[in-house]
């Protein structure tokens, strides 16, 4: 017999707990090394959340009530409030995709668990051996039991079995009780379904109610908001195309109101102030040649709309259609004799060629009614005021 030394302790051996896991499911990865990149996984998870967030804002998509309680925190900063709401949104997708997740795995789990003969019988338990594995004779006669069910689900189950009579052949421990923690997951209803079909039951009224009382408080931001979810829900409604309109010209949001007003007057080819709008949109974009287009069609549409004459003159002066334009203040003055703007863009006409006679004439005649007209006066088209009409403009002074 071999001699054993002195200072050789002999080992101890001890059986010990070891963790289940549910059928179908994996086991949890191992949490990663300090130094890894590993660590970067759930900021790059944020990071595509928010990009989807940014997507959904820039297509028009806004959840109303996340933004409007934005706006609240922002105290109507618009840059701030944007920020904060796509932040929001970013985590409420990240909220509905681990339900989703959540709800689809416990339905797999739910589905095995329902299946009476995927469990091997619970008298068969104590006959596995935890210190040799399952024989090969063994899976196919379970798999031939079962109907053609996947070997991987086979495996699954017997894993859980063999561990089972492992901790039941050890003493003083009790048996592990199933968790069946799928079904009230499985249960709970899909927020996202519920949410859509409660949207689609807002009425075209509501919507209109919501942005005329936003109009009536001056309040823009939340007026193009309901615009966009009153053009999103009913496409072929002019007035809400047009009540979109009108929010991006307060905004300034050229751009938008340019797309915005061009969907409107898809709509409604007859709206006198939809191509008014244009026009005035067009100026501001430095685009006078569609501009004038757009003021010759509202004058198409009523002739004695000396507002868009006028603009008509304006706009031919700056790219130098000096007949157009004298002919179009000709036409304003013909409604209005007494148009001080239509008057200036004669003088100013006359100056241009040179007629120095008409010019005095036509200074005397703006005097006669109490006006004048500016030095530096030459046929500029103003910009769009907040609380102006488009017909009502004055000409903006140009700097010295």
């Amino acid at each position: 017999m071999p001699r054993i030394s002195r200072h050789v302790q002999p080992t101890e051996l001890n059986l010990v707990d070891i963790p289940t896991t549910p059928a179908g499911e994996r086991p949890p990865p191992a949490a990663p090394s300090a130094g890894t990149g590993s660590e970067q996984a759930p900021r790059r998870e944020e990071d595509r959340y928010l990009m989807k967030a940014m997507r959904e804002h820039a297509s028009g998509s806004i959840d109303p009530a996340l933004w409007a309680h934005a706006m609240a925190q922002a105290r109507d900063d618009r840059a701030a409030a944007t920020r904060l709401y796509l932040q929001s949104r970013a985590t409420a997708i990240r909220v509905e995709k681990r339900n989703e997740q959540a709800a689809r795995r416990a339905g797999v789990v739910e589905a095995l668990s329902g299946d009476t003969n995927a469990q091997p019988p619970a008298a068969e338990a104590p006959q596995a051996s935890a210190a040799a594995p399952a024989p090969k004779g063994a899976l196919s006669a379970l798999a031939s039991r079962m109907g053609g069910k996947r070997l991987i689900t086979i495996g699954g189950a017997l894993g859980v079995a063999v561990v089972g009579a492992f901790l039941v052949f050890r003493p003083g421990t009790a048996p592990v009780p199933q968790t069946s923690a799928a079904k009230p997951a499985a249960a709970a209803p899909a927020p996202a379904a519920s949410a859509k079909v409660e949207r689609q039951e807002i009425p075209s009224e509501e919507l209109a109610a919501r942005v005329g009382a936003m109009k009536d408080a001056g309040n823009w931001n939340l007026l193009v908001i309901n615009a966009v979810e009153w053009t999103r829900r009913y496409p072929a409604n002019r007035d809400a195309w047009k009540e979109l309109s009108l929010g991006y010209v307060q905004l300034r949001q050229w751009n938008d109101a340019l797309d915005a007003t061009r969907k409107a007057i898809a709509l409604a080819p007859d709206d006198l102030l939809l191509w008014q709008t244009l026009g005035q949109v067009y100026v501001n974009l430095r685009r006078p040649v569609d501009a004038v287009e757009a003021f010759q069609r509202a004058t198409a549409l009523n002739e004695r709309d000396v507002g868009s004459w006028v603009q008509q003159g304006q706009l031919n002066i700056q790219i130098r259609r000096l007949p157009d334009a004298k002919a179009a203040f000709e036409r304003a003055l013909a409604v209005n004799p007494g148009d001080v703007e239509a008057l200036c863009g004669q003088l100013t006409v006359a100056q241009k060629e040179e007629r120095e006679k008409d010019a005095a004439a036509l200074a005397r005649q703006v005097g006669s009614l109490g006006a004048s007209c500016p030095e530096s006066y030459s046929g500029q088209t103003s910009v769009v005021k907040a609380t102006q009409r488009v017909d009502n403009l004055k000409p903006e002074r140009k700097p010295r």
